[in-house]
């Protein structure tokens, strides 16, 4: 298994030497989302572009003001002078709001789509952050717990491998001991992995990009 993850973590990352000390993850000091949150920005971003399409479609639906200018020229009959006359017509269109409403109605769904889709992932990512939150404190509440029973399980192992040296005790109680510190060992070590994991999904959660 150990084989397996090493090619794993060197076509994840593309390196081919292992770093000198394992990756510890910090948990940020931040505690609340804030607007700038990469999934936050992006929902604010689709309701500017609503916005701007919103703006385009009451554009067109009102239409716009148009102007032409034409050059005539005519006389009454053979005997008289041409007249040349210019002539302009100016188009004023007057839209009436339904007509408005209804040009931007698809623009305007697009929007409220966008926003509660923000409202949405809001309430989403404080429910994980929530959650993430309490596991987490609960863990290390328990981290020390679970140090001093592996600390203790490995004083036994040793006192029993002591008292079977002087012949105060046998074979079985020293390999008994020896499972109860690997298993309190291994159990210690799974937390503190458990720790790590928890932290990175709440800097990932809080929007803390690596």
């Amino acid at each position: 298994m150990l084989v397996d993850a090493e090619r794993s973590w060197q076509v994840l990352t593309g390196l081919t030497v292992r770093p000198a000390a394992p990756h510890q993850e910090v948990r940020t000091a931040q505690e609340e989302l804030e607007l700038d949150h990469p999934l936050l920005a992006l929902r604010r971003s689709e309701i500017m572009i609503s916005d701007s399409n919103i703006a385009d479609a009451e554009r067109q639906a009102k239409g716009s003001p148009n102007v032409s200018l034409g050059v005539r020229r005519e006389r009454g009959d053979w005997q008289q002078n041409h007249i040349q006359s210019v002539g302009i017509s100016v188009s004023i269109p007057f839209a009436s709001r339904a007509l408005v409403s209804a040009g931007s109605a698809d623009a305007r769904s697009a929007r409220t789509d966008s926003e509660l889709a923000m409202i949405q992932d809001m309430r989403a990512l404080t429910a994980q952050l929530h959650e993430v939150e309490h596991e987490l404190f609960t863990l290390e509440q328990a981290l020390p717990l679970t140090e001093r029973q592996r600390d203790v399980n490995h004083q036994q192992w040793q006192m029993a491998q002591t008292a079977f040296a002087v012949g105060e005790t046998d074979l079985t109680q020293v390999i008994m001991a020896m499972q109860r510190a690997q298993d309190s060992a291994r159990e210690h070590q799974l937390q503190l992995m458990r720790q790590q994991h928890l932290r990175s999904e709440y800097n990932q959660i809080i929007g803390v990009l690596p």
